[in-house]
Order: C-alpha cells, then sequence, then structure tokens
C-alpha cells in the first residue's frame, strides 16, 4: 500500500540529476547542507558511502530522520548543526549544497552563504558542489523583482565556490519541473514534456541557445582545486566500450525514478540514450523493455525498423546502466495544426502492428492470467484499499473472458504521440519508442485509447489522470475519434459485448501499471473507488445482458 510517506519519499528524491555531475572518485564521506524535505541527503545515500546531512532550516532535523529511516538507509548520519558535523574531525571528501526552494526556508541569502562558506573551508582538497535557483529568471518568473529571498546566478554561485579557493569551476544550467531540477543543460536550450517548454524555446529563438542558458531558471556549480572526471564522464567512457562511438551528451533527463542520457555519438550514426536506473522498479521496466527490444527483431523489416535496437547494459560505478538507439524523427508534444492527420497516421502504424502480430486464442487460465491476471495483481499491490473493488472486477471479468475467443496483439501499453517519431518532411512515422510496458503477447484496442487520450491531454493542458477518467467512464467520443475505434474494431474483429469489456481493462491497465493513487489520500480514494465501481457495474450489466440472451 502506498502511504503519505512513501509518496513523500517518491518527492524527496525525484529530479537529482545533478549527482551525475560529482567527481567519479571523490564521494566517500560527504557533507550535505539540506534546504529541506531531505532530497539531496537522499540522492546522496544512494551514491555515496557516508553522507552527513545539515538540516540549514530550523524544525528540518526531525523530518529529514523520518525520511532517511523510512528509506533505510543506514549510510546517512543527521547532525542538527554545521558544528557538530565538523567538530569530529574526520575529512570530508566534498561539499553539496542544493538550494532549490531555499527562499522558503526562513533563512536569509546572507545566513545560507555564510554555512556554505564555513563548510566548504574544511573540505580540503575535496569539491563543493552548489545547485540554486538563477536570480536572472527566478524572480522575473515569479514576479518578485529583487524582493524577498536573493538566489543565485551562476556567477554568484562560483564566487561562492570559489571562496574556499576552488579555482576550477564548472557550471551547467538546469530546466525546473515543479520547482525541481528536471533536466540539466549540456548544449542547447530545450526541454520536452513539462508545461514550460514553449517559454523555453521561445527564449532560445530570442536570446540565442547563450542568452537562454545565462537566463536559465537554475544553475549548478561544481568547483574544485584541480579538473577531475565526472561521474558521468566514467559512465560514458564505459558505455562507450560496450556499445562504440564516441557518446557526447545532448540532453540530461533526470526523473524521480531514472535520469537518462540522450547521447551523440559519430556524425553517421544515430547515437544512443543511457537510461540509469534509480530504483528497483525503475531497473525491473527498463530490464522488461530491452527483452521486448530483442524480441522485436523476429517482426517483418517495416515493423522492426520501427523498434529501437538494444545496444547493452553493464554497471559502472554500482551505477546500472542499459543503452538503447537514439531514433529518428520528432516527437510532438504540442497542438500543432495536423495533430489529427499524425495521429490517424499513427493509427495505422498501430493498427499494421497489431494485425500483424495478432493471433486468434480461446482464454484459458494461463492466458487470462498473462493478460489480465497480472495487471489486477499489480493493481491490488499498488492501491490494496480497494483490494474488494479489484477482487469483484477479477470475478466479473473471468465471467466475461473465460472460454471466449478474442485477438492477441503486440501490445505497446503507453502508445502516444510523444513516443511516435515523425519525419519532419513526409510527415510519416518513422519510429516508435518507450517500451517498458509493452506485451508481446497482448490485450487489443488499449493501444489506441491511450493514443487518444494523451491527444486529449495535448490540447486541453490537462492532467492525465483527469483526461483519463473522462474516457474511461464512459464520455462520448468526437467523431474523428469514434471513425478510428470502430476501424480498429472492424480490422482487429472485436464484437460490441468485448469492445465494453476491452473499456473496462483499460482501467485496469491504467491503475495495474500507470495510474497511482495515495490510498492514505480520502479524495484520492474516492476517485479511484468511483472509478472501479463504475467498471464493476459496466461489466455486471453485460453479465445481465448475456443471462437475458442480450448479447
Amino acid at each position: 500500500m502506498k502511504t503519505a510517506a512513501d509518496s513523500k519519499l517518491r518527492k524527496a528524491i525525484a529530479y537529482s540529476g545533478w549527482r551525475d555531475l560529482l567527481p567519479a572518485r571523490s564521494r566517500s564521506r560527504v557533507l550535505c547542507l539540506d534546504i529541506g524535505n531531505g532530497h539531496a541527503t537522499l540522492a546522496l545515500a544512494q551514491t555515496c558511502k557516508h553522507v552527513v546531512s545539515v538540516p540549514m532550516a530550523l524544525g528540518d532535523a526531525p523530518v529529514i530522520t523520518d525520511l532517511v529511516l523510512h528509506a533505510n538507509a543506514p549510510n546517512v548520519t543527521v547532525v542538527p548543526t554545521l558544528q557538530q558535523a565538523l567538530d569530529d574531525g574526520e575529512p570530508f571528501d566534498g561539499l553539496v549544497a542544493v538550494l532549490f526552494g531555499s527562499e522558503r526556508s526562513g533563512l536569509q541569502a546572507h545566513e545560507v552563504q555564510t554555512l556554505i562558506s564555513e563548510a566548504a573551508r574544511h573540505m580540503g582538497s575535496g569539491f563543493v558542489l552548489l545547485a540554486a535557483p538563477n536570480s536572472l529568471a527566478y524572480n522575473q518568473r515569479r514576479g518578485r523583482g529583487d524582493q524577498g529571498f536573493k538566489t543565485w546566478g551562476a556567477a554568484g554561485l562560483q564566487r561562492l565556490a570559489a571562496s574556499s579557493g576552488r579555482v576550477h569551476a564548472r557550471s551547467w544550467p538546469v530546466l525546473l519541473h515543479y520547482g525541481a531540477p528536471f533536466e540539466v543543460l549540456h548544449g542547447s536550450y530545450r526541454m520536452t514534456g513539462d508545461c514550460a517548454r514553449g517559454v523555453a524555446r521561445l527564449k532560445e529563438w530570442l536570446l540565442g541557445t547563450t542568452g537562454a542558458r545565462w537566463f536559465a531558471p537554475g544553475y549548478i556549480v561544481l568547483g574544485q582545486h584541480e579538473a577531475a572526471p565526472l561521474a558521468i564522464d566514467g559512465l560514458l567512457r564505459a558505455v562507450d566500450a560496450a556499445c562504440g562511438g564516441h557518446a557526447r551528451v545532448r540532453r540530461h533527463l533526470t526523473m524521480p525514478d531514472k535520469a537518462i542520457l540522450v547521447n551523440d555519438t559519430d556524425p553517421d550514426e544515430r547515437g544512443h540514450i543511457v537510461v540509469l536506473p534509480r530504483t528497483p522498479r525503475a531497473l525491473r521496466r527498463r530490464t522488461h523493455e530491452a527483452e521486448v527490444l530483442q524480441q522485436a527483431r523476429n517482426l517483418p523489416r517495416r515493423l522492426r525498423d520501427l523498434f529501437p535496437r538494444f545496444l547493452g547494459r553493464g554497471i559502472h560505478e554500482g551505477q546500472e546502466w542499459l543503452a538503447i538507439e537514439r531514433m529518428p524523427g520528432v516527437f510532438v508534444d504540442a497542438p500543432v495544426t495536423d495533430l489529427d492527420q499524425l495521429t490517424e497516421r499513427a493509427a495505422s502504424v498501430l493498427i499494421d502492428l497489431h494485425l500483424a502480430t495478432r493471433r486468434d486464442a480461446q482464454v484459458d487460465e494461463a492466458l487470462y492470467d498473462s493478460l489480465v491476471g497480472k495487471l489486477l495483481a499489480s493493481a491490488r499491490g499498488r492501491h490494496s484499499g480497494c483490494a474488494e473493488l479489484l477482487a469483484q472486477i477479477d470475478l466479473q471479468l473471468r465471467a466475461s473472458l473465460l472460454g471466449r475467443t478474442m485477438p492477441v496483439v503486440w501490445m505497446h501499453g503507453d502508445y502516444k504521440i510523444e513516443n511516435v517519431g515523425i519525419d519532419p518532411n513526409s510527415r510519416q512515422p518513422v519510429s516508435i519508442i518507450d517500451w517498458e510496458l509493452a506485451a508481446p503477447q497482448g490485450l487489443p484496442l488499449i493501444d489506441l485509447k491511450y493514443l487518444l487520450v494523451y491527444n486529449r491531454m495535448i490540447r486541453g493542458r490537462a492532467a492525465f489522470d483527469a483526461v483519463y477518467r473522462t474516457v474511461a467512464e464512459g464520455a462520448v467520443w468526437s467523431s474523428f475519434e469514434t471513425r478510428l475505434l470502430d476501424r480498429y474494431a472492424q480490422l482487429l474483429g472485436l464484437d460490441e459485448p468485448l469492445r465494453q469489456v476491452l473499456r473496462v481493462l483499460f482501467v485496469v491497465h491504467a491503475v495495474g501499471a500507470r495510474l497511482q493513487y495515495d490510498m492514505s489520500d480520502p479524495q484520492e480514494h474516492r476517485q479511484l473507488t468511483e472509478l472501479l465501481t463504475a467498471g464493476r457495474d459496466l461489466l455486471a450489466g453485460l453479465s445481465s445482458a448475456r443471462e437475458g440472451g442480450v448479447a
């Protein structure tokens, strides 16, 4: 069962890509000045042998201590003051201070600066890594001018890092997602998958790459006495040795459960994407994706070429990595004028894949467990507060599916226009990415519904959950959506009763594989209960129709 502490822990370690920029061989014992939430402390705990965490804001010590206990991080020591951290006399390899959210800490900027300067003087030859909002962009974006807590730009952070004699400094602009670092900029000023992406692109167009980076929402600065390799440098060398080429980071995304490095290699190659799973769940999903991509090599050439190649995996300094081919195409994440046309072409590619991989199978216990049972088990594990409702849905789905014949297809599991690479000239689909939820023997129709749901999100800028609930609970599809759904059903041979069952299975797949409700939150608990109750009642109506001879 997901608890409030689990939710808080997940948020605490989210967006911690700055840790990939730590020096490669200076991470044994690190001092962390934590501004709150414990996110920096827990991120370091996954990388360093010993972390001494000093809460910078009054009253944060119990919060961080609780998070450390919940995360089972015995390599973290929380001490209430900086002086106590320094008193034991044991040397540190480096200092980390991640200051996003510092204006809400109750501290003044000069107090933070004093703490950092004092800690840095005790680092010896160790590094100093600082990350903070950029005053040139942050205050303007919030309309605060120079009032309140003053943040630092790149130059201010560099001066702060250099105040203790660290003359070698490197800086990286960062883009933010809900106030936390989401993407470390190694090259151009671009972002995707966030509500601020239009602003970011406009800023680059108006100011150029250099100007846009100068006014980036935040900065990371690494200060050292002399240049030294970074963790990310050693990782890329290990990937190069395994996969070939000479990688250069193009994009560096950091998410709650993984980091993604999008790399360029030699000019005549596509390059590759390196995924760094941060949690066991993320590792399982990416391992599954690797297995799926290897199976895709047996598909017909026209379909096989849509899949990225799995290039290899390995472990570098305790961090497991997986590399796949970087695919061509533009990935649409905005309401472009020809979105319906692109969607129809993406649907045609999906139908081609499903027709090519389709097999008609009679649903027995083994097939039911593979298609549905595992999803329901996952849903119960993720949402134990609705276990009884899910058990009722399980019984009704068994009654609807066992013994009947239905098509089984290669299901993507996250099919949306953002995962379909479009050739910018022909406007035709040329690639499909993100196969971590795929099932080579999966349910029909689910992928097409995800495609249409995500389109509504793109157009309406609404959250996935809100749009998903609208269509899952039986809202009227548009004429365009209805035409695609009817075409798919006709070509795959889906009768109306099966389409209604698949409507509920769309709910089951989302709850079992995608959506995560907080069962400790009364509102989220009620929302999920209402959603599952609607599915249960729909199945009950189908059962009554069958018994009455209508179906």
